[in-house]
């Protein structure tokens, strides 16, 4: 016996056919069945409390549907959708207004040159895209809202997040959008579909539009009559198809245009399906280590819909010394658990070496082990990393945090170097110097502090070592300012930096330009030290100059 599921389908497929060879036949042929459900979503928009608004910008005219005024009415959190590629915000977000206004206010945007949003600029970033949207919702009030963004919209809400809406916006979510992917990555994706990307994702025809139905949808339908799928083409594609074009040439050409990707300050949630043929599942997971949550969607035959979430790391954030209480009382332990609590505490944040512990408290090395064991299952003790020596297990009480003289400092993380948090800073330092023509320690460390790269707290003392470190390797010039002509902005007499204006003649000034002068960690430096003139790179390139 038939099921009534296949039933069903069997049914639809009849009704389809029907309406195909009906449609052939004037004067059916003058009604838009495409435009006639844009005009039931119309509709269905209005039902669910929003109202349709346009703005003019002046630059641009951005429609939007809002929420209707209505008395008495208690305000919900702000929610802004904003569509992909494909479609407007009515087609886009039809299925969800239903779910998402019974606990939100929402403001759906036409992104510019989708819908019914116009613009006369030429400028075709997602820059542009962002502050439009970021704008308009200035312009209707709202102070606080958290964005929702899919695939092309994932990219512009990520844009929205870290600039021009980065005080409004409390929360993002992102989906199925290749944020992390650079403009090469993103044109090697468009290469390996052996067409222009432009017909696959605006299409003229409707076989083309066929195929991006089997390649956007996991569930697509087997089958839609030509002349639907033409009608839809007509509807959707045929205004402002240029301008769309270009927006897609921009994405390819720019990528998400901002190098280094910074580290939204917003909390943030990944949504992708593991099935999704446009940015497959690993793009999700490069999203998911530079961000925050990721959800992922297990798409299969049945029903059934499975949803898996990964948590990622803690944000990093700057780890500040506790400070012990020092009315604390120790807790109730037995004795040998008891002295090495005591003899750990005393050595507060340098902690104690396990060597050093066994001998002092003089306790066989099996009730030691046993002892620490049990101290850290308590959460009372925890061993740390020292930099110095790593084969060394330094122990200290969980109160503390490990002095600068273990840890390493600000440059380690878990006992190793940061170079990637390094570079970054780098990279920053000389963009803002190159920015600013001549900048002091203050104007750099404000810069970066503003552009929210990474969620680790950047310090002035930090900055100050980088920007040390890139004159050493003569990539730029420390300078006093005079008060005038190219230092006017600079009070006379600061310290300050440009960009390297070429090296100095090797042969002039070799005793000025010693090293050591400008050293950061000058005071830390011994012949038999971490950092010693025997090991120092800059030492030794200076002594291979020929005086």
């Amino acid at each position: 016996m038939e099921s009534p599921r296949s039933l069903r389908h069997r049914l639809r497929l009849l009704a389809l056919a029907i309406l195909s060879l009906l449609y052939r036949s004037a004067p059916w042929r003058l009604i838009s069945l495409v435009a006639l459900w844009d005009f039931v979503l119309h509709l269905a928009f209005l039902l669910r409390g929003l109202r349709p608004v346009t703005l003019d910008l002046g630059h641009a005219c951005v429609h939007l549907w809002v929420p209707a005024p209505a008395r008495g009415r208690p305000r919900k959190p702000a929610l802004v959708l904003v569509h992909g590629f494909g479609g407007n915000s009515r087609w886009q977000w039809e299925g969800q207004i239903g779910p998402l206004s019974r606990s939100f206010d929402l403001y759906i945007p036409d992104l510019v040159f989708f819908g019914n949003s116009r613009s006369a600029s030429r400028d075709r970033s997602l820059g542009y895209q962002a502050s439009c949207i970021a704008e308009a919702m200035q312009r209707l009030g709202v102070a606080r809202y958290s964005v929702v963004g899919i695939s092309y919209g994932g990219f512009v809400a990520f844009r929205m997040a870290e600039g021009p809406a980065a005080g409004a916006v409390e929360r993002v979510a992102i989906l199925t959008a290749g944020i992390c992917l650079t403009p090469e990555q993103l044109r090697d994706f468009a290469a390996k579909e052996e067409r222009d990307v432009c017909e696959l994702l605006l299409p003229q025809n409707a076989e083309d539009l066929m195929n991006l139905l089997r390649r956007s949808k996991y569930r697509h339908p087997k089958w839609i009559p030509t002349f639907l799928l033409q009608d839809f083409i007509e509807v959707m594609y045929r205004n402002q198809r240029m301008e769309r074009s270009e927006l897609l040439k921009k994405l390819l050409e720019k990528g998400i245009d901002l190098d280094p990707i910074p580290v939204l300050n917003q909390d943030t949630l990944i949504l992708w399906g593991d099935k999704d043929d446009i940015f497959p599942l690993p793009l999700a997971h490069r999203l998911h280590s530079h961000l925050s949550i990721l959800f992922l969607i297990k798409q299969t035959s049945g029903k059934e819909i499975k949803v898996g979430v990964t948590m990622s790391r803690p944000p990093i954030t700057p780890q500040k010394r506790r400070q012990p209480d020092s009315q604390t009382q120790p807790p109730a332990l037995p004795e040998s658990e008891r002295i090495l609590y005591e003899l750990i505490k005393s050595r507060k944040s340098m902690g104690i070496w396990t060597a050093d512990m066994k001998r002092e408290a003089d306790i066989q090395n099996i009730i030691v082990t046993k002892a620490l064991e049990s101290l850290q299952s308590k959460n009372l003790i925890k061993d740390v990393v020292n930099v110095h020596n790593k084969s060394r297990k330094i122990f200290m009480t969980a109160e503390f945090e490990p002095s600068k003289e273990v840890s390493g400092g600000s440059w380690y993380s878990d006992g190793s170097l940061d170079t990637e948090f390094i570079n970054i800073l780098r990279k920053m330092c000389l963009k803002h110097i190159e920015d600013l023509k001549i900048a002091t320690i203050e104007d750099i460390h404000k810069c970066i502090a503003a552009s929210r790269v990474t969620k680790v707290e950047c310090t002035m003392q930090q900055v100050l070592e980088i920007v040390r470190a890139l004159a050493l390797d003569k990539e730029i010039e420390e300078l006093k300012s005079t008060g005038v002509a190219e230092f006017s902005m600079v009070q006379s007499g600061k310290i300050c930096y440009r960009r390297s204006r070429g090296r100095q003649d090797p042969s002039v000034g070799h005793l000025s330009s010693i090293p050591c002068g400008m050293c950061p960690r000058i005071s830390e430096c011994t012949p038999e030290g971490v950092i010693s003139p025997n090991t120092c790179v800059y030492y030794q390139q200076w002594l291979k100059l020929e005086f």
